[in-house]
């Protein structure tokens, strides 16, 4: 059975979150080493996984204060402002899903009329 969390290294890997947190302390891995895990199938810095993250708490939890590791604080979320070019790629595919090549804001006025003859 493969184990649940992978490195980059193919023969490294660990069956649990209490293992990786052993291998941080042990500081075979660090907080920012990219981690695999197989049940929610997702890459991520180990020190990000919401479940390792909760170990560690309360493994912390144990230990007197201010001996041991700690891992980073997760960055805040911030809201991302969109680019320009993102802006842009947007308007475009919106003008391909309306069928326009060209943004129409007013209708066009109507044409010369044909004269029978």
């Amino acid at each position: 059975m493969l184990d649940r969390f992978q490195f980059s290294d193919p023969s490294f890997s660990l069956p649990d979150v209490e293992s990786v947190l052993d291998a941080v302390e042990a500081a075979v891995v660090d907080a920012d080493t990219p981690m695999f895990d197989a049940a929610r199938q997702s890459w991520q810095p180990v020190a990000r996984h919401p479940e390792v993250r909760a170990a560690w708490v309360e493994r912390a939890r144990f230990r007197p204060p201010g001996s041991g590791l700690d891992l980073p604080p997760l960055p805040e979320e911030q809201v991302r402002r969109e680019s320009e070019e993102a802006a842009g790629r947007r308007a475009a595919y919106a003008m391909v899903v309306r069928g326009n090549r060209f943004p129409i804001e007013e209708p066009l006025p109507p044409g010369p009329k044909h004269r029978r003859s």
